[in-house]
Order: C-alpha cells, then sequence, then structure tokens
C-alpha cells in the first residue's frame, strides 16, 4: 500500500528548505531538477473540469507529451483514475488522438463525451514550475522520495504561486518515514495539499468541483484479526474525511462540511469501540474534537440559513424581520464556514492527519 504525502510550501522557504539539514542527513546525492512546463486545455464552460477530467500538453526537457486523466465518481467516490498519454511534437494538442478516445473507449463513448467537443478545446491556462526530486535513506531499507514543484498557475493576467511538496513511501517500515514528514511540518510550518496542481489553476476562474464524498461500505472478512478489523475501519472513515477535504478548504461547500463531519463523527466512534485495546493519544482526541466542533459550528448555521428560517415564512408576522435575521445568518454561516476551512488548513490538522495515519 503505497503512501503519499503532499503539502503546501511558501515560496519563501524554498531556499531554506533545500539547506535543511534533514535532506542533508538522509540523501547522498543532490537532487535531480528539471523545468516543467504544462498547458492545461477545456471547453469554455469546462465541461472536462466538470466531468472530473483533466486535459494537458506539457513540455519536461524538450520532449512534448499529451496527457488525459479521469477519474470515475460512483455514489459521490473517486472510483478509479485512468491516465492516456503520447508524445506530440509541440505545445498543440493531437485532436486525432482524443478523438479515438472519445469514440471508441467506454470511459468515455458512454456517458461523457463525443467528437465534437475537441472543435471547442481552448487552452484554459499553464502551470510552470522547477521540480527537483531526492531519493531519501533513511537507514534499514526504509526508502522515500521527496518531490518539490516550486512555480506559478497562470491565465492571462491573472496569477498565483504554486509551491508543493509530495512525499512518497518506497519500502521499509514507515516510522523514519512519518517522523521526518512531522519533522518537516513543524520546521516549515507546512500544511496538507488538498488541492492539486490543476485545481489551483482552474481557482483562477473560479471553477471548483468537488463533489461530497459519502461513506464507503466496511467489508471484514469473518476471520480478521481485531488489529487489521480495527486498520479497516479507521482506513475507510480517513478515507471519507480526506475526500471532502479540498471542499471545505475552499470554505463554501456545505455538503462537503457536514460529510467530513460525518466522517470524524464515525471515526471517533471507532476509537472508542477499540479503546480497550488500541488506547487513542489523548492530543489526537483533543484535536479531533477541535475539528469537529469547528466543523459542527458551520453545519449549524447552514442548518438555520437553508432548513429552519424557510420553515417558518408562513408564519411570520414580520416578513421584513425575518429577510434581516435571514441576511445576518447567512453572514454568520459564511464566517463559520471560513472558520473551519483556517481550522482544517494549519499545521495542527496537518499533525493530527499525519498521526492518524501513522
Amino acid at each position: 500500500m503505497q503512501i503519499e504525502l503532499k503539502f503546501r510550501i511558501d515560496s519563501e522557504d524554498v531556499s531554506a528548505f533545500r539547506r535543511h539539514p534533514l535532506l542533508t542527513r538522509h540523501t547522498s546525492s543532490r537532487a535531480r531538477s528539471y523545468q516543467r512546463t504544462g498547458i492545461y486545455f477545456d471547453t469554455p464552460d469546462f465541461q472536462l473540469k466538470r466531468h472530473h477530467v483533466t486535459l494537458q500538453v506539457a513540455r519536461v526537457g524538450k520532449q512534448w507529451r499529451q496527457t488525459l486523466t479521469a477519474v470515475r465518481h460512483e455514489g459521490g467516490n473517486p472510483h478509479s483514475r485512468r491516465k492516456w498519454g503520447v508524445d506530440v511534437a509541440g505545445p498543440n494538442l493531437d485532436l486525432w488522438a482524443i478523438m479515438q478516445l472519445f469514440a471508441h473507449d467506454p470511459e468515455f463513448k458512454h456517458d461523457r463525451f463525443d467528437a465534437s467537443l475537441t472543435s471547442s478545446l481552448v487552452p484554459v491556462f499553464t502551470l510552470t514550475s522547477r521540480r527537483s526530486i531526492w531519493h531519501l535513506d533513511f537507514g534499514q531499507g526504509q526508502e522515500a522520495e521527496l518531490t518539490m514543484d516550486n512555480g506559478e498557475a497562470h491565465s492571462g493576467d491573472a496569477r498565483t504561486p504554486i509551491g508543493y511538496l509530495t512525499l512518497v513511501h518506497r519500502c521499509g517500515a514507515i516510522d523514519a518515514f512519518f517522523e521526518f514528514a512531522l519533522a518537516l511540518v513543524d520546521d516549515f510550518n507546512l500544511r496538507l495539499a488538498y488541492l492539486n496542481q490543476s485545481d489551483v489553476g482552474y481557482g483562477l476562474h473560479d471553477c471548483y468541483s468537488f463533489g461530497a464524498v459519502t461513506a464507503k461500505q466496511v467489508v471484514l472478512g469473518h476471520d480478521i484479526k481485531i488489529e487489521e478489523g480495527m486498520r479497516t475501519i479507521v482506513r475507510n472513515c480517513l478515507s471519507q474525511i480526506a475526500g471532502n477535504a479540498a471542499g471545505v478548504s475552499i470554505g463554501e461547500d456545505a455538503e462537503c462540511i457536514h460529510q467530513m463531519r460525518v466522517g470524524l463523527r464515525r471515526l471517533r466512534s471507532a476509537i472508542e469501540i477499540f479503546e480497550t485495546m488500541v488506547p487513542c493519544p489523548e492530543q489526537i482526541q483533543t484535536d479531533i474534537n477541535r475539528l469537529s466542533a469547528e466543523l459542527g459550528a458551520a453545519r449549524d448555521w447552514e442548518v438555520l440559513g437553508d432548513v429552519t428560517l424557510p420553515s417558518m415564512t408562513e408564519y411570520a408576522l414580520d416578513i421584513v424581520g425575518l429577510e434581516t435575521l435571514r441576511k445576518k445568518v447567512q453572514l454568520e454561516t459564511a464566517r463559520k464556514h471560513r472558520k473551519a476551512s483556517v481550522a482544517l488548513d494549519s499545521t495542527r490538522s496537518t499533525r493530527l492527519w499525519l498521526m492518524l495515519n501513522r
């Protein structure tokens, strides 16, 4: 089971990060670095994005490659990811290759697109970054790979910086892997990256499409051991929590806030069930309760504005006063959403996530 952690790093920390003693201690050679440019295409009304598809032509060194990635969602949950790639001569699309996918691949043929869509594809944003890759050796067969992307997304005059660290466990025990990650979080104020680089690019157009992720069914074999049963249940809870993080982080998606709150509530129940066998550290429980409280406050105000007040309309004697109250509730709901987003997008919540996964 591959473990991948993705963090945001501020541009002003990049130079200090490259000189960090942890890198010197665990790498035997200098980082491999190269420049990368990715041009992302979509229709003017973002049909690809709405269908969880990204299409880019990227240059690494002198080589250009066209890549189309599709994520299939079932019941609100990401089900599988498929990727198709072909080398191209330059920064323009190979429309024939895309038309063949749309015409013959079942992933697109039945419920997504037809070949006529290709005629309306246009560049919507560009990502440029410097990528550096380190091989990490923690000893005793424990190895990992660390990638840093530092650059920007731009579309017309709109620009936003991009700074990501991606840490991937390669082999061996996981103890040193998580200790390394926790040390980086403490030293550089890292936060988990809930938005990927293409999400940041689409954000330049205020185009987000994060569907709320509901709980998947937990399947346990009749002969499963208690420890593995606990891991399976907790992983299931964490999957629901993580699946809604992007929607919560932008501070606007009420259903993602609700489903993350449900995931945390399920996690707290799982921890309680296994408490006598695998006691949960107090700090983890405290941080779970803190995040749950912020999400709960946002959800309560959402219900007040969307359910409770509308149900009072036919009984209200003062419609003007009710409308004034509704506007105030909307403002407070937006404020609570922002607070929940800030609580999630913090080093404290990042440490919580690392400790839970460890």
